[in-house]
């Protein structure tokens, strides 16, 4: 039996499917291109991903604590992506803010597993940081046999179990862009 007919066709549809690929790559290139839409669409990401764990309840009516909230990534994405829902429960932290408004707070993860600052001593539905994790693995190496390593990750859960009401989470994103 003859199967030429049948694999020339197979090659037109993998020309096909290869010239369909990249036109809808060439007309999402636009979408990946744009920093603004790549933070909308990792905001709605994280968004979508906390309400299932918060059946009923919007993310803008949650108590969040942000860590590691540096120039304030995280809440201006999501202004983009959601301007009419603002973050009404929002409170931003950093050890080294790097925002002008001053709206992060300076706190170092250490100082909110002690008891004696404001932060400290509310509660949260959701603790959330964008790469905090990544960077105390890839930047400090959380080597167990290092005493600043083991430390942090202490204080973490110290601050993680002392802060999440009942039922709350910790959450963190690791953001990457595509180049």
């Amino acid at each position: 039996m003859d199967y030429e007919p049948f694999d020339s066709l197979l090659e037109t549809l993998r020309a096909a499917d290869i010239s369909t690929s990249a036109s809808a790559m060439a007309s999402t290139s636009g979408l990946l291109g744009d920093k603004k839409n790549i933070r909308k669409t990792f905001v709605r990401h994280v968004v979508q991903r906390v309400e299932r764990d918060f059946p009923g309840r919007p993310f803008s009516d949650l108590a969040i604590l942000e860590l590691g909230a540096g120039a304030g990534f995280f809440a201006l994405s999501y202004a983009e992506a959601f301007p009419h829902l603002p973050l009404k429960n929002l409170t931003q932290i950093d050890k080294y803010p790097q925002d002008d408004a001053g709206v992060i707070t300076q706190h170092d993860v250490a100082e909110l597993s002690q008891e004696d600052n404001a932060v400290s001593m509310r509660k949260f539905d959701v603790v959330l940081s964008i790469d905090v994790l990544s960077c105390l693995a890839f930047g400090r190496g959380l080597d167990p046999d290092d005493v600043e390593d083991v430390d942090e990750m202490r204080h973490l859960d110290k601050t993680l179990a002392r802060m999440l009401e009942s039922g709350g989470k910790y959450y963190d994103f690791m953001a990457c862009a595509p180049y």
